[in-house]
């Protein structure tokens, strides 16, 4: 047993073929035991489909189901014997032995074109057939004949990529991993990986267990973040760097562009100058808004006080404009109405308003009625107010037009806004909300519309 325990019952995978067993019973050092441990000398009775002596072979591994990650391509630290008369070049056709197994493929020497006798250095070994490995396993490596061997080593990742093997930041991650102690590399890694480290891939690297990796991150100066399918560690020098670069690159978007409202999450993430995975960048934009440091507001990302403001001539306008849309908060005159108050062209009024409506400024209701940003927000604020306080989670057209004293026409076409903006949903005759009217529509403003 090379790590662990095994227990009667027990259900592994035989990798690299991907064979589901079962543990039938089990002989430790020559006798019958419940379980084998690490460093025994074991016997297992496998039963499982597909399991027989033709379909397992020599350096086969057994082991748990999240482990089995066979591959091909596998990253190394080796030392070339002095021996050896010549330099080991670049893909040079080699027989792999890792454990038990005997594998032919080729050697890519990843800092220059060879390794001179005596030296070491980092290699890419591209394997014929996939194989079952982990950090840490030694491997030797022979001539193609396997009559002379050539080097030793140790892998470092056996998950590697041949894309990008040779970029100097891929060579750093590995120099990290050119240790044995998981601490110190996982250190390492935070510091040359400012985009983060795969925890969920460091954990299966290292062969570690539930507790070995949760202490070992609570030890680790880094910003634990989870997505869908993986663990993401990110050092917090690295965090705090990240949060200050997205306050830069959203007040450079402000000077650049200061009629609009602000700019859309993803498209801030692909500005930065360092790009980070979308889960870490999305953890980030949430500690900047809690923190008041950042504003959501609708689908778009702002300063605190920032505002869009129109110029010249527009501004003089606008200011007539919200005037009216402020002046009765929850039901604003329609477009016409807001052109006869002010005595405007309708066409100018309708203009001005499809602009502020792209500037984030108001919302469109209707063909013929736009909402200040304010006048939404505590619309909604009144529909999750009902939601929640209805025993179902939800609440009639009726109803909302009784708490909102907007009348019945007014009332179905905010509510109807509401749907299409995914804010609510309708369910026969009755509406549920979706999530907080905020994650929609954004905290009301520091600064008026003014």
């Amino acid at each position: 047993v090379f790590s662990g325990k095994t227990v009667l019952g027990n259900r592994l995978v035989v990798s690299p073929q991907g064979l589901n067993v079962r543990i039938r019973s089990i002989h430790a050092q020559n006798s019958e035991s419940e379980t084998g441990y690490a460093g025994q000398r074991c016997a297992l009775n496998l039963t499982g489909s597909g399991i027989d002596r033709a379909t397992v072979s020599r350096g086969d591994w057994v082991i748990e189901a999240g482990l089995h990650q066979p591959t091909a391509c596998v990253d190394a630290a080796i030392t070339v014997l002095k021996s050896e008369k010549r330099s080991l070049m670049h893909w040079t056709p080699v027989h792999i032995h890792i454990g038990a197994k005997d594998i032919t493929g080729r050697v890519a020497v990843l800092e220059h074109q060879r390794i001179a006798p005596g030296g070491n250095g980092l290699v890419q070994l591209v394997l014929d057939e996939k194989l079952g490995c982990l950090h840490g396993d030694r491997l030797v490596l022979r001539d193609q004949s396997a009559r002379r061997t050539i080097a030793g080593g140790v892998v470092l990742d056996p998950f590697a990529s041949e894309r990008g093997r040779r970029r100097p930041d891929r060579l750093k991650a590995l120099r990290a991993l050119d240790c044995s102690d998981p601490g110190i590399a996982l250190g390492g890694l935070l510091k040359c990986q400012r985009d983060g480290v795969n925890l969920s891939h460091f954990k299966v690297l290292w062969n570690l267990c539930d507790k070995e990796a949760e202490i070992l991150w609570q030890k680790s100066d880094m910003i634990c973040i989870s997505s869908a399918d993986k663990e993401i560690g990110i050092s917090l020098n690295s965090w705090g760097l990240l949060k200050a670069q997205i306050i830069n690159d959203l007040e450079a978007w402000h000077q650049q562009w200061p009629d609009r409202p602000g700019t859309e999450k993803e498209r801030l993430r692909r500005s930065l100058e360092s790009p980070v995975e979308e889960p870490i960048f999305s953890a980030a934009i949430t500690e900047l808004i809690r923190a008041g440091s950042i504003i959501r507001n609708g689908s778009f990302l702002c300063l605190p006080g920032y505002r869009p403001k129109f110029e010249g001539k527009a501004a003089s306008l606008w200011e007539q404009v919200a005037k009216l849309l402020a002046n009765d908060s929850l039901r604003p005159p329609r477009v016409r109405e807001i052109a006869a108050a002010a005595n405007i062209d309708l066409k100018k009024v309708e203009e001005l308003l499809t602009r502020a409506a792209a500037m984030g400024l108001v919302y469109r209701i209707s063909d013929n009625r736009y909402f200040l940003c304010e006048t939404v927000q505590a619309l909604a604020a009144i529909a999750e107010r009902l939601a929640n306080e209805a025993d179902d989670g939800m609440f009639t057209a009726k109803f909302y037009r009784d708490n909102t004293s907007i009348g019945r026409n007014l009332a179905i076409e905010v509510l109807e806004f509401f749907d299409k903006k995914k804010f609510t949903k309708r369910i026969d005759d009755k509406r549920t909300v979706e999530c907080s009217h905020q994650v929609i529509f954004g905290s009301p403003p520091k600064e008026s519309h003014l």
